[in-house]
């Protein structure tokens, strides 16, 4: 195997090897709280099925014994019905109960204690039913008393059942509930490590690929390719456990906003999408470099678009505490949308990046067959001789430590822009702010006329 593919190999492995491990980690965390999770609902299920069945032992106790006091002291007949009643179900009610509890030695020694009350109670009643059918009516009403002192014990023994299942309930709602704030930050810290750990090591593999390779560009793009789709895969999972941990705790009752679990999932959710856009550069990168962009045109109102972007960022942009003016008029034409939702996109992160703080100005325009895109912001500005620099794919004009990104946005606005036939500039002054400017033919035909001519 030729040194240079072996070299490469190794690359993809470094690249993808310890964001693999944090990932797998995180996706354990995940997965043994989805399964602590189910084990409470299996748990759950059991102390509401115990509660119906003490609450159905209980009304049959209830109904069994007045019957019996109506019989006892009428001696009428038809009271007795539903004693005789009770008398055929208590023996399956209890025992039913008995096999829901098998193994719960708490519970177990409480329906052997009911148990022992019940056989008291069946004995009480034979012996006054005999009593009162033998004529000893007087007798037989005596002891009602003694019917009811047992059936007070048979209710206190029903009662610390239920008190305890529901002690049981409280006990791991709040253990759920710790268990899943804990889960959360453990795992937001699993993902900003992953997304540090993903970006860090991406942009290092690719400038050791551009090092190793020097003028091999067909394969640094390969490498980007993949280790851009192998990324991918795993932040698309990352995504739906974090939605169906949100989920979870909107079951639980958890208030969205504030300072909990719900926010920190928010915090973690934003993250992964930034982290997710920064993947979707690679990938743009690599089709760019290969020559495989394929444009898929529609009927777009780039104004539209530019809004709609804006309000997508709101989050981005209310963080950073910036004013995104917008002032678009209709200025339609046959575009890809998404690719040019990369390149406002692109540009404004760029503003919100380098602009410290300050305002920033968006404005759509029609001029003449082309529509104009601009993007003025008020912060750092950039020097003539980097102005040009700036566009290439892995720069930008100020240091590599100063400011988050992979250096390809500028790159893809202008690639995006020269696809469609389109041109961008820019102008700018050190500490006076920077002004973009896309301009983008309309028509198809105008596009293909720009590109035949460069």
């Amino acid at each position: 195997m030729p040194a240079r593919i072996r070299q490469f190999q190794r690359l993809v492995i470094d690249a993808a090897l310890l964001p693999a491990l944090v990932l797998a980690a995180l996706a354990g965390v995940l997965l043994w709280q989805v399964l602590y999770l189910q084990d409470l609902n299996d748990r759950e299920k059991q102390t509401d099925a115990v509660l119906a069945r003490i609450g159905r032992l209980e009304r049959l106790h209830i109904d069994g014994d007045a019957g019996l006091r109506g019989f006892l002291l009428s001696g009428d007949e038809k009271l007795l019905e539903p004693f005789k009643e009770t008398q055929r179900d208590l023996p399956s009610a209890t025992q039913s109960l008995h096999d829901l509890l098998v193994g719960d030695v708490i519970q177990h020694d409480r329906i052997e204690r009911l148990g022992a009350l019940e056989a008291r109670y069946r004995a009480y009643a034979d012996e006054a039913l005999a009593e009162r059918r033998a004529g000893q009516g007087a007798v037989a009403a005596a002891r009602v008393g003694e019917g009811e002192a047992i059936l007070d014990g048979i209710r206190v023994q029903i009662r610390s059942l239920e008190e305890e299942e529901e002690a049981r309930r409280s006990s791991r709602n709040l253990d759920a509930r710790q268990v899943t704030q804990r889960t959360v930050i453990f795992g937001g810290i699993l993902a900003v490590a992953l997304m540090s750990v993903v970006a860090i090591s991406a942009v290092r593999q690719m400038r050791r690929a551009a090092d190793l390779f020097g003028g091999a560009v067909r394969a640094r793009d390969e490498f980007i390719s993949v280790a851009s789709h192998e990324l991918k895969t795993p932040l698309t999972s990352l995504q739906l456990q974090v939605q169906l941990l949100a989920r979870q705790l909107g079951r639980m009752g958890e208030e969205r906003g504030g300072d909990g679990p719900s926010r920190r999932l928010a915090v973690i959710e934003q993250s992964t999408r930034r982290l997710t856009d920064l993947v979707n550069q690679l990938l743009d990168v690599s089709r760019l470099g290969s020559g495989s962009l394929e444009l898929s045109r529609e009927r777009v109102d780039l104004a539209e678009l530019t809004a709609d972007c804006v309000a997508r960022l709101r989050d981005r942009i209310e963080a950073r505490g910036v004013q995104v003016g917008v002032s678009a008029a209709p200025a339609a034409g046959d575009w890809d949308r998404l690719r040019l939702e990369s390149v406002v996109n692109n540009l404004l992160d760029n503003a919100l990046k380098y602009g410290e703080g300050r305002p920033v100005a968006l404005r759509v325009e029609q001029a003449g067959d082309a529509a104009r895109l601009t993007v003025r912001d008020h912060g750092l500005g950039i020097a003539r001789e980097h102005q040009e620099r700036i566009f290439e794919r892995f720069e930008r004009a100020v240091g590599d430590r100063a400011f988050e990104g992979l250096g390809v946005g500028l790159w893809l606005v202008r690639a995006i822009a020269e696809a469609h036939g389109g041109t961008v500039g820019v102008e700018s002054r050190p500490g006076e702010g920077s002004t973009f400017t896309v301009t983008l033919p309309c028509s198809r035909e105008d596009q293909e006329a720009a590109r035949a001519v460069r």
